[in-house]
């Protein structure tokens, strides 16, 4: 294990580290910039959007000769210049999921940790040669860099303790209580004033207004639902999907445990005996459960009576397997997924407009079944 630069609490938090990495330092140290502070979850869904250029990255720092883009003022840089470090997400991405990996393996709770530390290093530059006109011989150099991070597991807020004595108030608050005069109310009616070459939005406490010139204040309310929140919109949890992909989850990992039961079958059948009584006594759908109860399950020999061989059962040999073949299922659903549901909806549609569609001069136009089955067709009754 390296040497990291900042020490963290070993109990909540993880560490990951790249040594020497044949990536630019200056467009990874930028990367690693734009995720320090972000949730472990936030991070790769924004590494993976700079991938598929939803999102940039934002140079405010290395930034000599770097275009500008539009999507870089949404990441806060006023300048707007930004770039799609592929190569630099890829590897940052690859010790997120490190990180994340060693601290499952901790037993921290993967949904609440936060990346606290993020540096990247300069390393021993790599030197190559190109050739030139004239004979000549350049230097060919290449930067690469060092990486570490530390995610931590972000603790709850704890209310502070008083001591029973009344707050003081600043000079300014204690304002706010006496009656406004009248020129006072009209300012705060909502009226927005201009002066000096600014606008105040002067509906606003007294501590909050500011008049330097060229400032715009704006209060956030129920209209302007965009103040005090990042632009991590599309990363924000959503409980429906979170349920929705546990619930896939559990059905992956029950189909891969079948799938797996049957290479067993074809390799070894004692591995396959004991693997269908332990799936006999802890059910599949349990999806993370079972695996890592298969984790902990106790190794055994079971010995042939035919033959005199031993056949060891290594149940977590059998749990790297079944996660294996799990993200493999997984990452084929995620493709074919779409494709099929489109499919399945347009079927759903034409069987009900095949069996909702009246045809004029058809061989059930003047039967009555279609009129009846949509209410337009009253049989007659007798009298």
């Amino acid at each position: 294990m390296g040497r990291y630069s900042k020490e963290a609490d070993a109990s909540k938090s993880a560490k990951a580290c790249g040594s020497d990495l044949r990536v630019h330092f200056k467009n990874t140290s930028e990367t690693a910039a734009a995720i320090r502070g972000k949730t472990l979850a936030k991070a790769k869904a924004y590494l993976e959007a700079v991938i598929d250029h939803k999102r940039c990255v934002p140079f405010l720092h290395f930034n000599g000769g770097v275009g500008r883009t539009a999507q870089a003022k949404n990441e806060g840089n006023k300048i707007g210049q930004g770039r799609w470090p592929k190569k630099s997400c890829e590897f940052i991405l690859g010790l997120l999921n490190n990180a994340e990996s060693n601290a499952e393996v901790k037993g921290l709770d993967v949904d609440s940790l936060v990346v606290t530390h993020v540096q990247v290093n300069q390393a021993q530059r790599g030197r190559r040669r190109t050739y030139r006109a004239h004979g000549r011989i350049n230097a060919y150099m290449s930067s690469p860099c060092h990486i570490e991070l530390i995610v931590t597991e972000k603790g709850e807020a704890v209310q502070a303790e008083g001591d029973g004595r009344p707050r003081k108030l600043s000079k300014l608050r204690t304002t706010e209580t006496v009656k406004p005069s009248p020129a006072t109310a009209y300012l705060k009616s909502g009226v927005r004033h201009r002066s000096g070459g600014s606008i105040v939005a002067l509906n606003m406490p007294a501590r909050t207004t500011r008049r330097s010139r060229g400032h715009l204040i704006v209060r956030a309310n129920e209209l302007n639902k965009w103040a005090g929140r990042s632009f991590d919109d599309q990363c924000d949890p959503n409980p429906f999907d979170e349920e929705t992909a546990k619930v896939l989850l559990r059905v992956i990992t029950a189909r891969s445990v079948k799938l797996l039961l049957v290479q067993l079958q074809e390799l070894d059948l004692f591995q396959a005996q004991w693997f269908n009584n332990y799936a006999a006594e802890h059910p599949p759908t349990e999806g993370d459960k079972f695996i890592s109860e298969l984790f902990n399950a106790k190794g055994t020999v079971v010995t042939d009576p035919n033959t005199q061989t031993n056949h060891s059962i290594d149940p977590q040999n059998l749990a790297h397997r079944l996660l294996q073949i799990r993200d493999d299922m997984a990452k084929k659903a995620t493709l074919d997924l779409p494709a099929f549901t489109e499919r399945c909806n347009t079927q759903v549609l034409r069987t009900h407009l095949e069996r909702n569609t009246f045809i004029s001069g058809g061989a059930d136009a003047n039967d009555g079944k279609y009129k009846a089955r949509r209410g337009y067709f009253r049989p007659p009754t007798g009298r």
